[in-house]
């Protein structure tokens, strides 16, 4: 009997400093929606137009990956807002991986494995 392997922790980036931010809060939302949470554990990391980033609170990304506009009507409307707390991506003290830490505090929120 083989055993389940461990979900894998990754980062989904969206937003941005470009003009296409809205778009990328756009396809962020929808990669969210699409991952495969048996696999995956996915933490939103957005990047805010002055190119600071953040990860929104878990009941604003799960609320916005179990709500959604009228796709057909206006897809960039069915977004992921780039705000939340501030924080930076360092290098892990886990080889080929990344801690997200707080900005303000140096806490570490998770380590992944992928961003």
């Amino acid at each position: 009997m083989s055993s389940t392997p461990s979900r894998r922790s990754i980062g989904i980036v969206y937003g941005g400093r470009s003009a296409e931010h809205d778009v990328s809060c756009a396809s962020g939302l929808s990669v969210l929606r699409a991952v495969d949470r048996n696999r995956f554990d996915a933490v939103a990391i957005g990047v805010t137009r002055a190119g600071a980033f953040v990860v929104p609170d878990a009941d604003v990304v799960q609320a916005a990956i179990d709500g959604g506009a009228d796709v057909a009507a206006n897809a960039i409307a069915d977004h992921l807002d780039a705000t939340g707390l501030r924080v930076h991506l360092v290098p892990s003290a886990t080889a080929g991986r990344v801690d997200l830490v707080s900005a303000a505090g140096g806490t570490a929120l998770a380590t992944l494995d992928v961003v």
